[in-house]
């Protein structure tokens, strides 16, 4: 018997027994990268998932923003001239201007430090140029009134104060997280030009629509912030400009949530490219 018929069954079967253990594993290898394939496409749905979830809470959350702003300009115009009040009643309101608010030796005027808590009212601030005849004085008093209450109210995890810009010249705020604001306001603060003020002005913005602002660095607060922005009136006339302010930081944690891993992050560039929050690094960002 020669070698050749006799190792021939033997070579047949291990060809046969190789050949199926090569089709096994290339069973298995498909099967494998169908489960990997699968699984990719399951990840990749669900982060699509939470960044459509990501961008619905965003937008829900600018939409209420700019639905509180319109409101509080609706009320502060509500105020109006003082003119039909009674004598007694002007002179009330000259009694709580006088109470409240008074010039500090730098020439600006503001709310009176030991009255003022933070956390209750609304500050004022108005500078050595600003406008203060009996109408504006009326205006400032009864304005602080309305803001602590409305700001009180407005204020929840996203926008933490409310604020009014006089064209006059003056501020009134209610700002709980950043309680020296009207003291450390240097004595003309130029907002006139700034983006709080022009964005809403009649000639760059004729239907009274809510505006965000660019991106901007506070440095009392040390944030990052954007703000909505809407026009105020004065006896029908346009007269300054109230807002929200956005902490973009506070933003991007408020919704880290909405991430499906641990190690995703959400950046915030401005429209320079410079980068101004993080939800991973928010420390290394000045």
């Amino acid at each position: 018997m020669s070698i050749t018929r006799l190792f021939s069954p033997l070579a047949i079967g291990v060809v046969l027994v190789l050949t199926a253990l090569a089709t096994l594993i290339l069973v298995l290898l498909a099967g494998e990268r169908r489960v990997i394939d699968h699984l990719v496409q399951d990840k990749v749905v669900e982060l699509a998932q939470s960044h459509d979830r990501w961008r619905t809470d965003l937008q829900a959350t600018l939409a209420s923003g700019e639905a509180s702003i319109q409101r509080f300009a609706a009320l502060v115009s509500t105020i109006g001239n003082k003119d039909g009040m009674s004598a007694a009643t002007r002179a009330d309101w000259e009694t709580r201007f006088a109470r409240d608010i008074a010039q500090d030796p730098d020439g600006a005027w503001r709310s009176r430090m030991d009255r003022f808590d933070a956390n209750r009212d609304a500050g004022v601030w108005i500078p050595k140029s600003g406008k203060l005849d009996a109408q504006m004085r009326y205006f400032y008093a009864r304005c602080a009134e309305v803001t602590a209450y409305y700001g009180f109210g407005a204020r929840d995890s996203y926008f933490g104060n409310t604020w009014l810009l006089a064209a006059a010249q003056g501020e009134v705020e209610f700002d709980p997280d950043t309680p020296r604001f009207i003291y450390d306001a240097g004595i003309d603060f130029p907002y006139a030009d700034s983006p709080w003020m022009a964005s809403v002005e009649p000639t760059a913005n004729p239907e009274g629509r809510v505006q965000w602002t660019p991106a901007s660095y506070d440095p009392i607060a040390a944030k990052w912030l954007v703000s909505a922005v809407a026009p105020w009136q004065m006896d029908g006339v346009w007269a300054g400009s109230v807002g929200h302010d956005l902490v973009i930081d506070v933003l991007l944690q408020n919704h880290r949530q909405a991430l499906p891993l641990a190690e995703q992050e959400l950046l915030v560039f401005d429209r320079d490219g410079l980068l101004i929050a993080s939800t991973l690094h928010a420390e290394r960002i000045a």
